[in-house]
């Protein structure tokens, strides 16, 4: 049975009484006729032949009859299930557009299932093809309602024209409010004035050749409205003007810093400049300018130069330096000396912040010892970093922390012997906490008549608490 069929059948069972009363008088008809046939069938009997032919031709008909109707009911129980889709998919603002069309839409789409509910399926079936044509009528409508007054408002925002634009926005919105497009002019139409006063504070900006002033207002409006094309034009303009002056004073700081002979500042400088303006002529010649005078300067402003990075701790930065000026200066012996400390240097540290970086590895002995060594190996260089100095005594801590005694708990039945091998006798406990330094262990278990039992365990400041249970319980 079709869906449509299941809407009905209710309504069927109203009917069925009558049906039955019809039912009734269509036999007593029948029953009728028939009589009339026996008492005349002299006058039919010229004709039996043909007579007899004729049932089976009207019965061929009406089977093809059937058939057709079966098909045309078929695509009308689909279209009256996809106009009953179409009118319940309307959003409550949609409806609310004009109710009283919309009441009649699902008045007539009652009254397509009535009809098809009686049997009257053409009715049913012209009831429907109306009902859609409305149905696709008052969308249209209703999307042109709010289609049209929102171009009102977009012609009249782009004239400028703000209360009508105000007027037909407000008019689309109130056909349907969630309109996407309505929503997003509504914003720039409520910002207009805000926008329009930002304008004129960068006019005025500009009459003074004030560009902060244009720049602070013009991007203050391109984040009200950010679809104003000409503001955000402006403020690209404003901001390369920006960017051109501020690269104009960055270069002039910069060779007055070289003019003083203060190199670092001048290519910190030429740095920002090269921010503004990559491979400007002007940085080119001053980073020319200043090596020209470096290396005139010679071996003393080198050596001095290393100094100051040795001083400052940055010894990655002393040996490259170092061995730059090697090239040119190989005689050196305070280059020389630098590169040499600044190499030992790098690698006592690396060395050492190896083992920072997984300390657990220091309850190991073996590791342990070495770790000691490597602070032994690093210490005559520790007054020359600072670094160095925190990093040993970080070191020292760790190994402090992995090489102090742990509490071990040790649970047995007073019965057992408990020995930790290479390190000594536990005795017999049910339970005692002793301390071990980290490392591995092997805890052995023994009892006269029973079978001994040997357990691993790591002691270790991540494996806290650390305890073992052992009891001797198998009888030899």
């Amino acid at each position: 049975m079709s869906s449509i069929d299941k809407e009905i059948d209710q309504d069927k069972k109203t009917h069925k009484s009558t049906l039955i009363k019809v039912s009734v008088g269509l036999v007593l008809a029948v029953v009728t006729a028939l009589l009339l046939y026996w008492i005349t069938p002299l006058l039919l009997s010229g004709t039996s032949q043909t007579t007899s032919a004729l049932p089976a031709s009207n019965g061929q008909t009406a089977e093809s009859a059937k058939r057709m109707s079966e098909q045309a009911r078929s695509v009308l129980q689909q279209d009256l299930t996809a106009v009953k889709q179409q009118l319940s998919a309307m959003q409550p603002h949609q409806r609310d557009w004009q109710p009283a069309t919309v009441k009649a839409l699902d008045e007539s789409l009652e009254t397509a299932y009535s009809l098809y509910g009686q049997g009257k399926f053409q009715n049913a079936r012209s009831e429907v093809d109306s009902l859609s044509e409305n149905l696709t009528a008052y969308e249209t409508a209703f999307k042109n309602a709010y289609q049209a007054a929102y171009e009102r408002a977009e012609l009249a925002f782009n004239k400028g024209e703000i209360h009508p634009a105000r007027a037909a926005i407000a008019a689309s919105l109130q056909v349907k409010p969630n309109f996407d497009k309505a929503l997003a002019l509504k914003k720039r139409i409520d910002v207009f004035a805000q926008v329009q006063a930002l304008y004129e504070t960068a006019r005025i900006g500009k009459t003074e050749n004030n560009l902060q002033k244009q720049y602070q207002a013009l991007s203050r409006l391109v984040t009200l409205d950010p679809e104003q094309e000409t503001a955000q034009k402006q403020l690209v303009a404003i901001e390369q003007a920006i960017a051109s002056a501020d690269f104009s004073k960055t270069i002039s700081q910069a060779l007055s810093a070289v003019e003083a002979k203060q190199y670092d500042a001048a290519r910190q400088l030429l740095k920002q400049a090269s921010a503004l303006k990559p491979q400007s002529p002007e940085i080119l010649t001053l980073q020319t300018r200043i090596e020209q005078e470096q290396q005139a300067q010679g071996q003393a402003g080198l050596e001095a130069q290393v100094k100051v990075f040795a001083q400052a701790d940055e010894w990655r930065t002393v040996k490259m330096l170092a061995d730059k000026g090697l090239n040119t200066y190989p005689a050196s012996q305070v280059l020389q000396l630098a590169a040499k400390n600044a190499a030992k240097l790098i690698a006592a540290e690396t060395t050492l912040n190896d083992y920072l970086k997984r300390p657990e590895r220091l309850s190991d002995s073996r590791i342990h010892d070495n770790a000691r060594l490597a602070i032994e190996s690093t210490k005559a260089l520790a007054p020359l970093s600072a670094t160095l100095q925190a990093t040993i005594s970080q070191l020292q801590h760790a190994l402090a922390d992995y090489s102090s005694p742990l509490p071990v708990t040790v649970y047995s039945d007073g019965k057992t012997l408990i020995k930790v091998l290479g390190v000594g006798v536990v005795g017999k406990v049910d339970e005692k906490t002793i301390s071990l330094k980290p490392g591995n262990y092997r805890f052995e278990a023994s009892r006269e008549g029973y079978r001994s039992k040997i357990v691993s365990i790591t002691v270790s400041q991540n494996a806290l608490p650390v305890s073992v249970r052992l009891v001797c319980d198998q009888k030899v």
